[in-house]
């Protein structure tokens, strides 16, 4: 994997030196060397902590490292309210949509960025698969991402926001507790198609809410708000892994000798993902007094959606927001922000 990330590496190095247009900050500011310091060394024990957690001597450890991240963060907060120029701002969560974006973020992502560690896994162990077939048996799953990026700003712009990430979740859900029935018996054809779908799901999970997390974001805090969200969606995912690992290993998945064992574990911990990412908290829908919030009129609507206004400005204020939207979304469609 490492091999094969350098020549991946090198070209995205070459595309950003050669495509990115050189933006310059709409303000200079000192570098946040302390809040730097804070925040990547709670990220790392945080992740070293979990990823310890393989057995029982190792929980004392995890607890430490945990511990000790958790503390870290706290204490980069603490400072970020007291700098003038912190790395991440706190002013940044009272943007409704970059709040709401970034644990909307967390919460799907910690559901089912799991899958990469244990679809392998599983295809290895349970259904026999060599590590080429397991790697092959993936790529439904990776097409399927791509290819809807193509499809989710027509999909966005025919069916809203809204409607979208609520079926749309209550899909990933059932997709992941649907691999509770997969076993050896199961059809190639089968298995291949429940993965294209999630992949294809979670493109458009993640393309919606990134949308929202950054739309709202002003010039001054729109390299800031990209490094918290781009932060926030790598943690999510190395947590996601660890925590499907943990509950792994305490259903017997990890010291099981049988492939019958490591198929019960699975299947339970699928259950366990689909109940951490079903959708009870979209809870704003269930009050009529919410219907004009302010997550709403932030979000590209048409202009019946609107507050009511003056007929010139309200047609100025759906254009900028079309043209703001669409210029996130052409960028969240390309492959490398995923």
């Amino acid at each position: 994997i490492f091999l094969i990330n350098i020549p991946v590496g090198m070209a995205g190095l070459w595309a950003t030196w050669k495509l990115m247009p050189d933006l310059k900050a709409v303000r200079e500011q000192k570098f946040d060397w302390p809040g730097f310091f804070l925040f990547s060394s709670s990220a790392v024990l945080a992740t070293m902590g979990l990823s310890s957690a393989g057995g029982i001597t190792d929980k004392p450890r995890m607890v430490i490292l945990t511990s000790a991240g958790g503390i870290l963060q706290l204490l980069y907060w603490v400072l970020a309210f007291r700098s003038k120029a912190p790395i991440f701002s706190p002013a940044l969560f009272r943007i409704r949509n970059f709040a709401i974006g970034i644990a909307g973020n967390i919460v799907c992502r910690l559901g089912g960025s799991c899958l990469p560690y244990l679809m392998p896994l599983f295809f290895q162990v349970v259904l026999g698969y060599s590590a080429l077939q397991s790697g092959m048996s993936l790529i439904p799953l990776a097409l399927s991402n791509l290819l809807a990026k193509t499809v989710a700003p027509r999909l966005l712009g025919k069916f809203g926001y809204r409607n979208i990430m609520v079926v749309n979740t209550f899909t990933i859900g059932a997709l992941l507790a649907s691999f509770h029935f997969v076993g050896p018996g199961t059809h190639e054809l089968i298995l291949l198609g429940m993965l294209a779908l999630l992949g294809g799901a979670n493109s458009i999970q993640f393309t919606c809410m990134n949308t929202l997390t950054l739309i709202d974001l002003p010039n001054a805090d729109a390299s800031s708000g990209n490094s918290l969200l781009s932060t926030i969606m790598q943690l999510s995912i190395a947590v996601s892994i660890a925590a499907a690992s943990l509950l792994l290993d305490s259903f017997g998945g990890h010291s099981a000798t049988s492939g019958k064992a490591v198929e019960t574990a699975f299947h339970t911990t699928c259950r366990g993902q689909f109940l951490h990412l079903r959708p009870g908290g979209q809870r704003q829908g269930n009050h009529p007094q919410t219907e004009k919030s302010s997550l709403k009129r932030k979000i590209p609507a048409p202009v019946q959606e609107q507050e009511e206004e003056s007929p010139v400005s309200r047609e100025q204020h759906c254009a900028n927001r079309a043209r703001d939207s669409s210029r996130v979304i052409g960028f969240l469609s390309s492959p490398r922000a995923t």
